[in-house]
């Protein structure tokens, strides 16, 4: 993860990927970051990849108790 700021100016959103809750964005340096968000709880972070964005989100909602919705699956 590289922070939670959902304010970075300059950035620029690409097409949607295939994960849910993950969105993917080109920033002013020119490098490509994934944010997890989750707009119901309010919850954001970025990651490097979109794999490690779509088990963040995942994650997430296990701890709220809810079912996964990417990559990870329930028992």
């Amino acid at each position: 993860s590289i922070g939670n700021s959902a304010l970075i100016r300059g950035k620029k959103k690409l097409p949607k990927g295939k994960y849910k809750n993950v969105y993917s964005y080109k920033m002013p340096n020119g490098s490509i970051k994934h944010q997890s968000y989750i707009s119901q709880y309010r919850w954001s972070k970025y990651h490097e990849t979109e794999r490690q964005a779509a088990i963040a989100v995942d994650k997430y909602l296990i701890l709220k108790g809810k079912e996964p919705v990417n990559i990870l699956v329930s028992k």
